[in-house]
């Protein structure tokens, strides 16, 4: 299952477009005057899940991999020290409190706790996709071509959770829905800390495309 062929996310996405024109049906979706197509969920999952199971196997040369490997091991695999432990951590105490949980109560293989994160983040991209873009796959596409998803998903995996899950909170920023925003980057802030820098742009992207404030 480890992912060796670098090639292969990319190859797969192009095989699933020609069979998504030749054959898939959709539903019409109309997104700000321009009309697209709306997958179904079993699409969907079709073309995310090699995704996920890529990212939780991947190998432990890739990246920062084998720093999370090693950071996992680290944390106690009990909660009797969580409070001493979590008291001595400068930094993204809500990231090692998940990685307690898991290796207390789940296993203390590391390889199911980064399958969980990629479900997360492959799950925030792929609905808000489908939601909202006039293209899914060509955005899924974009994704995987521009190397974000090796970039993130497969390296920067704190980092890349915090921002799946706001990108997820589109309908929440489109509704003006502040002080559920505000809490979510309050607990988010606890995973990574580069959270915060989600709050002022909350505002800046209300109004009109390429208003002032967004210059």
């Amino acid at each position: 299952m480890t992912l060796t062929n670098y090639w292969l996310p990319l190859i797969y996405i192009l095989a699933f477009g020609a069979v998504n024109v030749l054959y898939m049906p959709r539903r019409e979706n109309v997104l700000l005057s321009e009309r697209g197509g709306k997958w179904h969920w079993a699409f969907v999952l079709l073309l995310a899940v090699p995704y996920v199971l890529w990212a939780g196997f991947r190998s432990v040369s890739w990246g920062d991999t084998a720093t999370y490997k090693a950071l996992f091991r680290a944390v106690p695999a009990t909660m009797e020290n969580a409070f001493s432990y979590l008291a001595v951590q400068e930094k993204d105490p809500g990231y090692v409190l998940m990685e307690m949980l898991y290796k207390a109560f789940v296993s203390t293989d590391p390889t199911g706790f980064f399958l969980i994160i990629a479900v997360v983040q492959m799950t925030a991209l792929a609905v808000t996709y489908r939601k909202y873009s006039v293209n899914f796959w060509f955005s899924m596409f974009l994704f995987i071509a521009s190397c974000d998803y090796y970039s993130w998903m497969h390296n920067g995996m704190r980092q890349f959770l915090v921002v799946a899950i706001l990108f997820a909170t589109l309908p929440l920023v489109l509704e003006k829905r502040y002080l559920w925003l505000a809490l979510i980057v309050v607990l988010l802030s606890q995973v990574h800390g580069t959270a915060w820098l989600f709050l002022p742009f909350v505002f800046i992207v209300q109004g009109k495309p390429w208003n002032w404030k967004t210059l």
